[in-house]
């Protein structure tokens, strides 16, 4: 039944004696095998020919099994500790499954679509490895054994569409299957998926799923900063995130030595920002001297007077001076 543009027992023959392969054909197949040395290799990519089939699929080149067996549309393998079994057509990887220990693994034509397979059986119970490729990217895949999602279900598909998993078996006969439902849209975004209508005539239903935003809390922006004295306007934006909208609606800039403040409102039903500030520096001082005490006094005179005044701008230093003899 398989062929690689020859028998499969040809191939065997050439890699194996006849006592080997008389052995791998006749194996009970319900049996685990503990074997590490698989006693089949496949070094070519090798046609598996089964009915049903829309593709010709093939055992993938460097699998490795104990016993193969096939039927009309189905083919159950043993395949021993840490070897690898896969199945490809002449595009893409379908099915890869590397075991710890022994595993029996079973799979049918009737479940292989669209270069991809969505069900099969394991019995076995140690860590098995798998890579499934699925048909479609923007999708949500549910791989399910007896009914029942295993851990990290739904799985997302890489971009070669291709979904990883590990499972540990239960030592016993389990059914894996494998589902798709649309992905669950991301936050601000949508999903679509049409419900296509039957007979005739019919009509599709366009189905949109969407998720709102996440909230954003707002921001202040770099306009909240210190600004030198003979600025006349801020510079950058008054908010950071959020709607940027500022409360109040009109900021004016600060005056010389002084500041103003404001808020940045939140977007999607955030809150706003803290109070966000703008400093303007003072002008700076030129001091002077005020004329009515730096002037030339009598010399009768004693005192400056009643609340003399030293400086007309500037700060007064030191602040008790001591009149010139």
């Amino acid at each position: 039944m398989l062929k690689n543009y020859r028998k499969i027992n040809f191939i065997a023959v050439l890699i194996f004696s006849a006592l080997l392969v008389g052995v791998c054909l006749f194996l009970d197949f319900n049996k685990i095998t503990s074997a590490a040395t698989p006693s089949i290799t496949f070094t070519a990519d090798t046609i598996l020919d089964l009915n049903g089939l829309n593709k010709t699929v093939y055992i993938a080149s460097g699998s490795g099994c104990d016993s193969l067996s096939v039927s009309d549309t189905g083919s159950t393998v043993v395949i021993p500790a840490g070897n690898t079994f896969g199945l490809k057509t002449t595009v893409h990887k379908i099915f890869e499954i590397t075991p710890v220990g022994a595993v029996n693994f079973a799979f049918s034509s009737n479940n292989f679509a669209n270069d991809s397979i969505s069900q099969w059986t394991e019995n076995g119970s140690s860590s098995v490895s798998h890579i499934i490729r699925v048909p479609f990217l923007n999708l949500s895949y549910y791989i399910k054994v007896n009914g029942s999602d295993i851990t990290g279900s739904p799985f997302a598909p890489d971009s070669n569409g291709r979904i990883t998993f590990t499972r540990t078996g239960a030592g016993k006969l389990e059914t894996y299957t494998v589902s798709w439902a649309p992905a669950f849209p991301a936050a601000g975004s949508s999903t679509t998926w049409t419900c296509a209508g039957s007979g005739t005539p019919h009509t599709d239903a366009t189905c949109t799923a969407t998720r709102a935003a996440a909230p954003v809390t707002g921001t202040c922006g770099t306009a909240a900063t210190s600004y030198a004295y003979n600025a006349t306007a801020f510079s950058g934006t008054m908010c950071g995130l959020g709607n940027g909208v500022t409360t109040p609606a009109t900021v004016t800039f600060p005056a010389q030595g002084s500041s103003v403040t404001w808020t940045c409102g939140g977007s999607n039903g955030g809150g706003s920002s803290p109070t966000c500030t703008a400093t303007r520096a003072a002008a700076p001082v030129i001091g002077a001297c005020s004329t009515t005490t730096a002037k030339l006094w009598p010399a009768g005179s004693t005192s400056f007077g009643s609340n003399p005044i030293f400086c007309s701008s500037g700060i007064l230093t030191p602040l008790n001076p001591i009149p010139s003899p």
